[in-house]
């Protein structure tokens, strides 16, 4: 019996927390403030430019992000066409809001438009800390360029380059 509470306790504080992890992923969230574009001509100025970059928590390691970018109006944050991006009940970007970067309205799916809308796939990774181009095949990171090892990507045990990594 005395072995039995402890256990009992330690299931429901997973269950709670596991219920807290699940609420907290179906939410559309930014950790980071939103960047503002400082006017080159006067430091002491910004520009009415403001910059989001927002994540969606999921379970897992690999989380749906994007860069958007929005107008500062005073303290109203406005959309494409000029209308309130935020809800002002929820705090979060409405539904119907329509970011600069994206054809349609993306209201406040961190999936949808952005910077994401605008980068194709594939997209090619290039590394290198040498001088001059880096945009060339031996630059390229990839599990076919050898020149690139084990220890160039910090992999530790894995036999071939590449070979523990899931690149998306």
């Amino acid at each position: 019996m005395v072995d039995f509470i402890p256990r009992l306790i330690q299931q429901i504080w997973s269950t709670v927390f596991q219920s807290i992890l699940k609420t907290v992923k179906d939410v559309n969230a930014t950790f980071v403030s939103p960047g503002v574009a400082v006017n080159q001509l006067n430091r002491l100025t910004h520009n009415d430019e403001l910059y989001f970059a927002l994540f969606k928590p999921a379970e897992g390691t690999l989380w749906p992000g994007n860069v958007k970018k929005y107008k500062l109006d005073g303290s109203d944050i406005l959309d494409k066409n000029g209308n309130n991006a935020v809800d002002s009940l929820t705090g979060f970007f409405s539904d119907n809001s329509h970011s600069y970067w994206s054809v349609l309205a993306d209201g406040n799916d961190v999936r949808d438009g952005g910077t994401a809308s605008q980068m194709g796939l594939p997209r090619n990774v290039y590394a290198f800390s040498g001088t001059g181009t880096i945009i060339t095949n031996a630059n390229l990171v990839h599990e076919n360029n050898a020149n690139f090892t084990v220890s160039d990507l910090a992999l530790g045990q894995c036999q071939m380059p590449l070979q523990c990594v899931t690149l998306y």
